[in-house]
């Protein structure tokens, strides 16, 4: 890829990296390269997060009424995302896509053929997968369905009506009085 054509970068997206630490995540992305990025950003002059959303990124979140900590249902307590940490990653990924966009129309524009081709390839060798897969899903159902009927109680025979004949008549509650 030639970088004078503004997608140099790209290469650089999609060149292989190891697997990640266990850190906290926002938008898949990491909290502390994002506080990072966003202290670059500032002092670039490119966004103006302010100091204390980079220093605590993460709030605990209080119950609105008692303001008491909340805590999850492991008994952790609950933290949310500074405000202005969530709307600097919400821009980060709205550009990033916005840049992944470009970069597929100028694809299809300068190498449309090659394009085209490498769709029809991963739809060909997709099309196995996507029937055994179909194909698992249809056999599950069924094998859900057998089991649900299985379980089910057997069918009840109905109880026939009683014979009003074979039922003792009621006493008469003068005669009975008498």
């Amino acid at each position: 890829m030639n970088p004078s054509n503004g997608f140099g970068f790209i290469e650089k997206l999609t060149v292989p990296v190891p697997k990640g630490s266990q850190e906290r995540k926002v938008w898949s992305i990491s909290l502390s390269r994002l506080v990072r990025f966003g202290a670059a950003t500032n002092v670039n002059g490119k966004t103006a997060i302010p100091a204390d959303a980079l220093g605590a990124p993460t709030r605990l979140v209080k119950d609105k009424d008692t303001g008491e900590v909340k805590f999850s249902k492991a008994g952790m307590p609950v933290y949310r995302l500074h405000p202005e940490i969530s709307g600097f990653v919400r821009g980060i990924r709205v550009n990033l896509e916005n840049q992944m966009d470009a970069y597929f129309t100028y694809t299809s524009e300068t190498r449309a053929d090659a394009l085209k081709a490498q769709f029809e390839l991963a739809q060909a060798t997709a099309a196995p997968i996507v029937m055994r897969e179909a194909a698992a899903i249809h056999e599950a159902l069924l094998a859900k369905a057998q089991a649900v009927a299985a379980a089910a109680p057997a069918a009840v025979t109905p109880t026939p009506e009683p014979d009003p004949s074979a039922v003792a008549p009621t006493p008469d509650p003068i005669a009975v009085a008498a």
